[in-house]
């Protein structure tokens, strides 16, 4: 039914403008205005109550904690002056994102329907009161959205034909909007005091179809009656399609200029402080302002909010099809009643708290402990629907076990539902709850929830299982089990977050087996059936989870199962953590572009390189292996006593705590850095191959072309390089050496010792450099060493051999002969010692000494330097030598000395025991001793002694050079 009406023989319609209020527009049959006062506290001296108090005379205050409604879900259409959509407790702004929603200015035809100045404010005041989030100045329905349909211009100018277009658009857009529009609020008229609808009335069309439409219309009554002082309505308040508001008082009075009529409901519209724009207020440039005003305006919104509270209860209990009609009549059957003095009859004033109990049901279950209801006994399942229907509700209830074990609840629910579990013990939030219990013993459960909520419950009891309990595990193997189709129970604990896994191991050949595994509730959460030798089930678990594992057959019995248990493995994020026991584990992990393998004793993991970005691994305790296999791009290894880590694109995988680690470069151009240990440690490197052993500790790597290895955390360090088949290149330095190839390099730095070997093939070069200080180069056909303090590089078996003391210091040089014939040849900057299959040279040494004393003829060759050289020689040993160089050459078949490079250069020769024979001719000389000769070529000065014995000849033609024989020469 509709609102209902009464007729009056006098009908009155005229103009007045006694308050302080404004008129917006004119019409041609009437004004058309937002009737308002503006109240002043200063002007009337009176204390007006917070919009808290309206709600406490509205039964609201009381309605939110007891319900706890909103709005939420539906939409209010504002017909208006538009809304200052970026009041802070108006949403912040304008669109789907926000609480305005939507709406049109019907006065400047655009789509901005902003509350704009010098003459606005009325909208955004009445969408305050209908929807404003404030804490002290919070609306009736603050959850709701907001639609804003401006009618009036800037300058308060309005018109019925921009009003009718506003109803037109909300019958046209009413569901455009993620949430309905439900209810319209209309705080405009005329002056105009009747209980009929005027002949002039155009918008009679338009609400008809709003209210066919199942929208609720809460129209202003009008503040004229100081004026008319009798019964009536403003129009459009007294049309049949809508509901008329009149205005009380906050001590529940009707206000003194409200119109009112008997088929008003009457609110809170005296003095209420709601949302205005900005250049109503402070004008600060921030829309933060509150005013007050008064008139049936602002208690029209308030009755539109009420609308959308009551069709949020009643969806609640599932009444369908909500109408108006439906909502007036519940508004007057549960409204308060107000007497006026001055028309001597009684009007209906708005109590939304007894509306709402009107629809909301009656408590179903008891609501105390003491008052539980009883479920009987539960022997299996059961099944409960119920409803929380106050936001303070708990449903309580008893029950008896039917048999010892686990009960486990299950709950769902609508609407707001988020449960809470309360046992007399505590309290526990979430859908499941679960609890031992004993057969023959009563228990109670209370149910509540953050918001009002339908739901369902599904209980289940499981009996205690006879299981052979196997502990808390992180990973072990329980052997030979006889499964039949009976089966047999295990029960296990998770020792830590992660992955549990859980394996049959078995010869299917024997008989088939198969697993499945509960929860503590006894629910199945996993089962693996197959035709293979094992089965397996994985499951995402909590340390300290209990689970129930059934082992069995088809048909027969299967002698010979193992039962394996893992929980060594977690995902964090897109990283994976695999743990170690105390035991020696076993570790192997592969990245490819699709996916990460990897193996933890023996057990196997797949997982997605979409879900994985890192795999970590971190043995424990006990003597653990590591191996890790690079994809097929570019990788880097760094690898330290007992971790390692490899990266590639889009991968990393890492592992700690680790005695031996080995890598393998899955291809591309992969890179690898060893480090040492604080102890001595020992790194082998060659092509493609590296190794560092760092006591307890061994890091090897395979496939990586690149290497470097870096000695920095203290200990006499060694390294062995070995050669290629190619030809290969060793440099070595006091801090630093590094061995390469065609297509590879093994660097080392901060090594105290390295010893490269040439024995793979190619003509192999090795480069050797001093140090500051005091260094020796020792050089043989098969193996070179220059060492000082802090240092000692070593080469074996190189066909080329070059040693530089350029660096500084004092350094010597030592060359020895090979077997067969051998060359040495010196200058004052360079020495060569060579023969077949090696080449030593020394370069800048202060001393360099060549023995020949292996076999073969050998011949030495010592050159003068630009100065004043001396030679002196003898029948093992010969000597050039000036102030910055000292070349000698012992036991060499034959020597050579000569002079090129310039200065006054002497030459002494010594003769043996035996019979010597010496000669000089042109600028040459020689002695010739019995197992060696010595050649001088270009001497200023030659001097030859016979002084040790023997027949000792010479036989001197003209020379060209100062000669001195001394002794017994014949």
């Amino acid at each position: 039914m509709r609102p209902s009406r009464q007729r009056r023989v006098k009908r009155v319609a005229r103009f007045e403008s006694v308050e302080p209020r404004l008129y917006l527009s004119g019409e041609p049959l009437a004004t058309l205005s937002p009737d308002y006062y503006v109240e002043s506290q200063e002007q009337y001296d009176i204390v007006y109550p917070m919009l808290s108090d309206a709600h406490a005379l509205t039964g609201l205050t009381d309605a939110l904690s007891e319900y706890g409604f909103t709005g939420t879900g539906q939409t209010v259409a504002v017909i208006d002056s538009g809304i200052a959509y970026d009041h802070y407790a108006l949403g912040g702004g304008y669109g789907s994102d926000y609480r305005v929603v939507g709406g049109y200015d019907f006065a400047e035809q655009d789509n901005d329907p902003y509350d704009t100045g010098p003459y606005g404010s009325h909208g955004t005041h009445v969408a305050g009161i209908v929807g404003s989030t404030d804490s002290t100045a919070t609306g009736v329905a603050s959850g709701v959205d907001l639609v804003s349909l401006r009618v009036f211009d800037d300058q308060g100018q309005g018109s019925f034909a921009w009003v009718e277009q506003a109803l037109q658009w909300v019958h046209e857009h009413q569901y455009d909007f993620e949430n309905p529009i439900t209810a319209i609020t209309l705080s405009l008229g005329v002056n105009y005091n009747d209980d009929v609808v005027p002949d002039w009335a155009m918008l009679e069309d338009e609400f008809a179809q709003i209210e066919a439409d199942g929208i609720f219309i809460a129209a202003a009554a009008g503040n004229s009656f100081t004026t008319y002082q009798e019964p009536g309505l403003t129009y459009p308040a007294v049309s049949e399609y809508v509901v008329p508001v009149a205005s009380v008082d906050d001590n529940g009075a009707l206000s003194y200029y409200s119109q009112r009529d008997t088929r008003v409901i009457a609110a809170p519209g005296r003095g209420i402080l709601s949302t205005v724009p900005d250049y109503v207020g402070d004008r600060d440039g921030v829309t933060d302002d509150f005013a007050r005003y008064s008139g049936t305006s602002m208690a029209t919104p308030y009755v539109a909010g009420a609308s959308v509270l009551l069709r949020q209860a009643y969806e609640f209990v599932g009444v369908e099809n909500v109408d108006q009609d439906m909502l007036y009549d519940l508004m007057i059957t549960t409204a308060d009643t107000v007497y006026d003095s001055v028309t001597g009859e009684n009007y209906f004033r708005l109590n939304i708290d007894r509306a709402l109990d009107t629809i909301m049901p009656a408590d179903d279950f008891g609501s105390t402990l003491g008052a539980a209801y009883g479920l009987g006994t539960v022997t299996d399942t059961l099944s409960l629907d119920g409803t929380i229907g106050t936001l303070t509700d708990v449903d309580w209830f008893s029950f008896t076990a039917g048999a010892s074990g686990n009960i486990s609840f299950e709950v769902t629910g609508d609407y707001d539902f988020a449960p809470e579990w309360q046992t007399t013990s505590g309290s526990v939030t979430g859908s499941s709850f679960s609890m031992e219990v004993v057969a023959g013993q009563t228990y109670t459960l209370g149910l509540a929830s953050d918001g009002l909520a339908h739901y369902s419950i599904n209980a289940n009891l499981e009996a205690e299982v006879a299981a052979i309990d196997l502990g808390s595990i992180a990973q072990a193997t329980f052997d030979g089990y006889t499964i039949d189709a009976t089966g047999q129970w295990f029960k296990i604990t998770a020792a830590a977050d992660g992955i549990l896994s859980v394996e049959a191991l078995f010869a299917h050949a024997n008989g088939n087996v198969d697993l499945q595994v509960y929860n503590a509730n006894q629910q199945l959460v996993g089962s693996s059936q197959s035709a293979t030798d094992g089965e397996r089930i994985d499951l995402n678990v909590n340390a300290g989870d209990t689970f129930y594992v059934k082992a069995y057959t088809g048909s027969g019995a299967n002698t010979d199962v193992d039962l394996r248990i893992t929980n060594l493995v977690s995902q964090v994020g897109t990283t994976l953590r695999v743990v170690g026991t105390n035991g020696a584990d076993s570790f192997s992990a592969t990245a490819t572009a699709n996916e990460y393998h990897f193996t933890i004793n023996g057990v196997a993991y797949d997982f997605a390189a979409s879900s994985v970005s890192t795999v970590q691994f971190n043995g424990q305790g006990g003597s653990d292996s590591a191996v890790l296999t690079g994809s097929s791009g570019n990788d880097q290894v760094v690898m330290r006593p007992g971790s390692a880590e490899m990266t590639g694109s889009g991968y990393a995988m890492t592992v700690d705590g680790t005695e031996s680690i080995t890598v393998y470069g899955g291809g591309g151009d992969d890179t690898l850095v060893l480090y040492d240990s604080a102890g001595n440690d020992t790194l082998v490197a060659a092509r493609g191959y590296a190794g560092m052993y760092a006591g307890a500790y061994v890091n090897v790597a395979h496939g990586f072309l690149s290497m470097e290895a870096r000695a920095t955390a203290g200990g006499l360090d060694a390294v062995k390089f070995y050669d290629s088949a190619g030809d290969d290149h060793f440099v070595a330095s006091p801090t630093e050496a590094s061995m390469s190839g065609s297509d590879f390099t093994n660097r080392a730095t901060g090594f105290y010792a390295v010893h490269a070997y040439a024995t793979a093939g190619g003509n192999d070069l090795a480069e050797l450099s001093g140090s500051t200080g005091d260094d020796l180069f020792v050089g043989t056909s098969t193996i070179s060493v220059f060492y000082g303090t802090g240092f000692y590089n070593r080469a074996k078996f190189f066909e080329q051999v070059r040693a530089d003391a350029s660096a500084g210091g004092c350094d010597m040089a030592k060359f020895y002969d090979s077997v067969g014939n051998d060359t040495f040849v010196a200058t004052g900057t360079t020495a060569i010692m060579y023969g077949t299959g090696y080449r030593n040279q020394a370069s800048y040494f202060a001393g360099v000494h060549a023995y020949a004393t292996q076999g073969g003829y050998d011949t030495a060759t010592l050159y003068d330097s630009s100065g004043n050289d001396l030679f002196v020689g003898t029948d093992t040993a010969s000597a050039m030598f000036s102030d910055n160089y000292y070349n000698r050459a012992k036991f060499f078949e034959t020597v050579y000395a000569r002079k090129l490079a310039g200065g006054n250069d002497q030459a002494y020769l010594y003769d043996s025991s035996v019979d010597d024979y010496f000669s000089a001719t042109g600028d040459d000389a020689s002695l010739q001793y019995d197992q060696a000769t010595i050649w001088l070529y270009g001497f200023e000065y030659v001097r030859a002694q016979s002084t040790n014995g023997g027949n000792d000849r010479t036989e001197v033609e003209a020379v060209d050079f100062v000669l001195e024989l001394d002794g017994a020469w014949d």
